[in-house]
């Protein structure tokens, strides 16, 4: 079976992709352990939240170099400043409906 289109940096192992509905892939304390997102307006990206125990799982992301990824992080971006830039993604991103939600 063929791996099912995801999110870039998301892991791999679940059943397929699920709008604002919690990924979990509970793992190492180094790996991304929940991610969360929605399809842009042109089909081609997505916004995505992802959820780790520590910094270090967010190397990959945040040491990028490729120029379809932008990242913002708590602390160090408004939330305004996060909003103008995805709304330009999704007209409607409302980031209250937005995120990954663990018991």
């Amino acid at each position: 079976m063929a791996d099912p289109k995801r999110p870039m940096f998301a892991p791999p192992g679940n059943r397929g992709p699920s709008t604002a509905v919690a990924k979990l892939a509970l793992q190492s304390k180094s790996e991304i352990l929940a991610y969360s997102w929605h399809l842009s307006d042109d089909g081609k990206s997505a916004i995505v939240e992802f959820v780790a125990r520590n910094q270090a799982a967010f190397a990959e992301i945040l040491n990028s170099k490729d120029v379809r990824v932008q990242t913002f992080q708590r602390g160090k971006n408004s939330k305004d400043e996060m909003e103008a830039a995805l709304k330009k993604e999704k007209k409607d991103f409302d980031p209250k409906s937005f995120g990954v939600r663990m018991n």
